[in-house]
């Protein structure tokens, strides 16, 4: 019927004259029996759909629907309800970081995205994952806004694909449950923070440590496992809570294997003990360190945080009055500090390599009797930059230089060159700094420097290769006047 009406519908057109614009000028009567012929066949197609609507086949289907659905709630109370507990997963896990910073609620954050893939198929598991994971990272990168609009969306749209991978490795360990998902969905968690924060493109934000980074108890995990320790425990907390929920029916009468009574609480019971035993090795440790706090060398530092906004343009662009600020700063710390460290680029574009402003530098360490940390760029032969920590003894002399490592990918470099046009058409910054080469510790008469700059710092990697070439002191200089009153 359709193939029919359209070739009829066409065959009722017939070119008229051309007019002086050059336009076809269609006879009248061609046209009112073609509109005609359109109004007929949209009757039909609605009278078609009409008769569809209320037919008994629609009915018995929409009917079949409706209980199919009803089944399956009351089977599972989540299962029409697995996309916004998978949402608020990451939304309490993004509150669990800064700004909010409520850091016990990753205790339990993870809990209803692990409740809800106990009965989800592995394909409706990785996007539960993904879904989680856009919800987390939406909030959590927010920040990134200021490279851009298109720089938040992709950078939380691609952090979101090692959610969905934790879904789909996380699925059947849940759906399993028992030993299976306590032990199995930590490892899974732990070994795609590992995979985020590998490569060029890196990235450690919002892994479950930093969530913890005012439960000293919890810290002293740290010197153990480092970081990924502290995320393992927790991560275990978390599924130990969700199977024993499950193990224990609180959430509906779906449970896990053919093990009951004792036998299905005993593994989320086990685990949960060992979290809890865990954190109280934590707190002997810490006893220890306090213990013993004022038996060690004293290091007194000070830190140099000038205010400066660097979004107007007089400030960035006027070396000499940063300069100004931070010298006044730092000869008030004579006699109370024997490090003193500036921010990252504290002095703004190339002026440390300007000789005036360097003997200026070198003599403000001498005045001040301190080890001076600066941070500025500074320019390779080529003419690219660098992004820099200079170190300067006391006696006035230069010491040292550290050239940040690991650049942050569409911050200070494209990781693919052919695509910077079409980035920066999107706002997406277009710096092109040189990384440096090797992390190296800089000897120094009050400690041996371990120098990290920003984002550095978040990569658990490049401290512990510090500590491994004998730094004493991990020196970490930021500046977070790009990013104004953000989380970052």
């Amino acid at each position: 019927m359709w193939p029919r009406t359209v070739i009829s519908t066409m065959s009722l057109w017939k070119p008229g004259p051309v007019t002086p614009g050059g336009v076809l000028a269609h006879p009248a009567s061609s046209t009112t029996r073609a509109v005609g012929s359109i109004s007929a066949v949209l009757g039909r197609m609605r009278a078609l759909l009409q008769k569809i609507w209320r037919s008994a086949s629609m009915e018995a289907f929409l009917t079949k629907a409706i209980i199919r659905l009803q089944s399956r709630q009351r089977k599972d109370p989540f299962s029409v309800r697995r996309p916004g507990a998978a949402v608020a997963s990451g939304l309490v896990l993004a509150l669990a970081h800064p700004y909010a910073d409520v850091g016990p609620l990753a205790w339990i954050a993870l809990v209803p995205l692990l409740i809800s893939l106990r009965t989800a198929r592995w394909r409706e598991s990785v996007w539960l994952g993904y879904l989680a994971g856009v919800a987390f990272f939406g909030v959590l990168v927010s920040w990134a806004a200021t490279f851009g609009y298109a720089a938040w969306v992709a950078l939380a749209l691609y952090q979101a694909v090692f959610w969905a991978a934790f879904g789909a490795l996380a699925g059947p360990l849940c759906r399993r449950g028992g030993w299976g998902m306590v032990l199995g969905v930590p490892a899974a968690w732990v070994l795609l923070e590992w995979a985020r924060a590998w490569g060029a493109l890196g990235f450690t934000w919002g892994s479950l440590a930093v969530s913890q980074h005012a439960n000293l108890p919890v810290l002293q995990l740290g010197a153990i496992g480092g970081p990924y320790l502290i995320s393992l425990v927790v991560a275990t907390a978390n599924a130990a809570v969700a199977d024993l929920l499950s193990a224990t029916g609180m959430l509906g009468s779906v449970g896990h294997g053919s093990a009951t009574g004792g036998a299905r609480l005993w593994p989320s019971a086990a685990t949960l003990a060992l979290v809890v035993a865990a954190v109280a090795a934590g707190w002997v440790r810490l006893g220890g360190v306090r213990a013993h706090e004022d038996t060690g060398p004293v290091l007194r530092a000070g830190l140099v945080q000038a205010g400066i906004n660097r979004v107007r343009g007089g400030d960035f662009e006027d070396p000499y009055l940063a300069l100004a600020t931070y010298e006044r700063l730092t000869l008030g710390l004579r006699g109370r500090a024997s490090l003193v460290v500036w921010p990252e680029t504290a002095v703004p574009t190339l002026a440390i390599q300007d000789p005036g402003i360097r003997a200026r530098l070198l003599a403000l360490a001498r005045r001040a009797d301190v080890t001076l940390a600066v941070g500025a760029f500074e320019a390779n032969p080529s003419g690219r930059l660098s992004n820099c920590i200079d170190v300067i003894a006391s006696s006035g002399r230069a010491v040292g230089r550290y050239a940040k490592v690991h650049l942050v990918p569409f911050g200070e470099y494209v990781p693919a060159p052919r695509f910077r046009s079409f980035l920066m058409r999107w706002g997406v910054p277009s710096e092109d700094l040189v990384p440096g080469r090797a992390r190296r510790p800089i000897n120094t008469t009050v400690a041996r420097l371990g120098p990290l700059i920003c984002f550095e710092s978040s990569q658990p990697e490049a401290a512990r290769e510090q500590g491994r070439q004998g730094a004493q002191v991990l020196l970490v200089a930021t500046n977070d006047a790009w990013f104004g009153t953000t989380a970052a």
